[in-house]
């Protein structure tokens, strides 16, 4: 995730995808939109759903260092074929309580 909210593959060997998040007036949840391109099963699908963060936390591995998580789930009924998809990334450091929001 990028600062202004842009989303994108960071390896081109793997499924590419694109798209962006915008903060809810909740702190800390967004409203997400995904499409999948090359290398992606179903490539040229957008899936529309919410992402948010689970911060500060300690986990068995790191007991003493602040882990945070981006979660990101959403659907697409393209076709009348359901499809879901969920999408987790483990980030390291304190998250801001600086978070955008739209107030």
């Amino acid at each position: 995730m990028n600062e202004n909210g842009s989303l994108g593959s960071r390896y081109v060997d793997q499924c590419q995808v694109s798209g962006n998040i915008v903060p809810r007036t909740t702190e800390k949840i967004y409203e997400a939109t995904i499409t999948l391109n090359a290398r992606c099963p179903y490539p040229g699908l957008t899936f529309k759903g919410i992402a948010f963060l689970r911060d500060s936390y300690v986990t068995e591995n790191t007991p003493t260092a602040t882990v945070n998580r981006f979660y990101l789930v959403a659907t697409n009924n393209d076709g009348g074929q359901r499809r879901g998809l969920l999408f987790v990334q483990t980030l390291e450091g304190q998250i801001s309580d600086d978070v955008p929001t739209n107030q």
